[in-house]
């Protein structure tokens, strides 16, 4: 941009009328007025033809500017990075010769949790539709009521009591989403009626 206000201050300027004999330069023309009648530069009588075009070439460029900050993902640095989205990341839970594939929660729960793996824990049973453990730190919690929890969730009740569920059931309490099973076929059989040996790993 400053490059074509550049040419532009040096068109506006190259009309100056030369009086003398002697040569001079006008950016890049050399110019010979051998009398004293006023000369003017022949740039002038380009700059009716040349100015508009500039004007055009800068709105052009202006657009093109703006389109690109506009069109600039959000975040430090314009890179669009984001350290809280997690849509779409993966989790493996192993249990007996079973392997599952989570997806994560968009949240800050599942960044926190995803932040402790790898780790193996031993789930007590409870209810016969849940295993869960009390983790040793506590993760950030958004609680809310889901009304159905569905088979294959994990969840945070409380501050930090991890749930895996493995039926599909109504409930009134209030739990924050970690991650879902994509395909929990098979998971109450891998759970067994004990305390199961469960690792959690990202994927």
């Amino acid at each position: 941009m400053n490059e074509v206000l550049l040419v532009i201050e040096k068109l506006l300027n190259a009309h100056v009328v030369h009086t003398c004999g002697f040569h001079k330069k006008c950016y890049g023309f050399t110019i010979k007025s051998p009398t004293s009648f006023r000369y003017v530069c022949p740039m002038k009588s380009l700059r009716s033809m040349v100015f508009p075009l500039i004007l055009s070439l800068i709105g052009t460029m202006a657009c093109t500017i703006g389109d690109g900050i506009a069109s600039s993902p959000s975040g430090e640095g314009g890179n669009g990075s984001s350290s809280t989205d997690t849509v779409g990341s993966k989790l493996r839970i192993r249990v007996g010769s079973g392997t599952f594939t989570a997806t994560l929660a968009n949240n800050a729960t599942a960044i926190a949790f995803k932040a402790t793996l790898p780790i193996t824990i031993n789930m007590t049973e409870l209810n016969g539709n849940e295993k869960y453990v009390d983790l040793p730190n506590s993760l950030p919690a958004n609680a809310s009521k889901p009304v159905t929890i569905q088979n294959g969730e994990l969840m945070l009740y409380g501050s930090n009591t991890l749930v895996l569920f493995y039926k599909t059931f109504s409930t009134s309490y209030s739990y924050t989403p970690i991650a879902r099973i994509e395909n929990p076929a098979g998971l109450a059989t891998a759970l067994g009626s004990g305390k199961p040996s469960v690792t959690f790993e990202a994927d």
